[in-house]
């Protein structure tokens, strides 16, 4: 009689975990199948007990897979290309929505969107922030969590994951002085570039070009409140470009030294 294996090493758990997020249409036993990830009896025979495989991923708690997450992206940006803008690595911050299986669990962890008409989601949701690449889209970090909580809130967590020497790519729903001030500190010449808003409040302090200037904001009073290191004002590189199709761009770009300027 085959013997059945009623627990898996760890190193084939995680490749169990893998299998699972790459074939998300299989069952739990058929990912493991095709895999092969059970270990051989004394004759030779793969064999594992059904409900090894999801004890086995029950077992297994995030940060292994957080480190193999981190140690992989680190290693792979290694061997990107260095297609530098100025010596600066190119990245962007961006976030995304995707449904989770129904249960009572994940609505509890997670909760459900709510539409402005009020819709609600058939289903749980994650909200996710990226550090990615911006040529080869290979992610940095990634950070997420209920969908009630605001994109921002996550790419507050990927303030740490800035790399020296880049220049980071935001939307305007991430324009906030405490997170881009925090940004360009973390790190030596990290700088981020961001489209501007057309009701922001501002006034030139100086003017290098036509199309660039140096501006000066004031902070409202419930950020310094929430966050009491916030200056009462914080300065802006703003550049603008005229645009083929009529009117005018503006991106802003507030680097550690205002000679330092990245635009379009």
């Amino acid at each position: 009689m085959a013997s059945i294996r009623r627990r898996l090493p760890a190193e084939q758990v995680m490749w169990l975990v893998l299998g699972i997020g790459l074939y998300r249409d299989r069952s739990i036993q058929d990912v493991g199948d095709k895999l092969d990830l059970a270990m051989p009896d004394s004759q030779g025979r793969p064999v594992v007990a059904t409900s090894a495989l999801a004890q086995a991923r029950e077992r297994l708690v995030a940060e292994p897979l957080r480190y193999l997450f981190l140690s992989s992206a680190e290693a792979w940006s290694r061997q990107e290309a260095h297609d530098d803008f100025h010596g600066l690595k190119l990245l962007s911050v961006d976030g995304t929505v995707f449904d989770t299986p129904d249960s009572a669990e994940n609505g509890e962890a997670f909760g459900f969107i709510e539409s402005r008409k009020g819709h609600i989601s058939a289903f749980p949701s994650v909200r996710l922030t990226a550090l990615m690449s911006l040529r080869t889209h290979l992610v940095w970090e990634a950070a997420f969590g209920p969908c009630t909580q605001e994109e921002i809130n996550y790419a507050r967590e990927l303030v740490s994951a800035a790399p020296a020497y880049s220049l980071t790519l935001f939307d305007r729903c991430y324009f906030s002085a405490e997170l881009l001030l925090c940004w360009q500190q973390s790190q030596p010449q990290s700088h981020w570039l961001t489209p501007v808003k057309r009701k922001m409040r501002y006034e030139v302090i100086e003017r290098f070009s036509e199309y660039d200037c140096l501006v000066e904001m004031p902070i409202s009073p419930q950020a310094r409140q929430q966050y009491p290191h916030l200056p009462a004002t914080w300065q802006a590189r703003m550049v603008s470009y005229a645009n083929p199709t009529g009117g005018n761009h503006r991106f802003s770009h507030f680097p550690d030294r205002p000679s330092a300027l990245f635009g379009r």
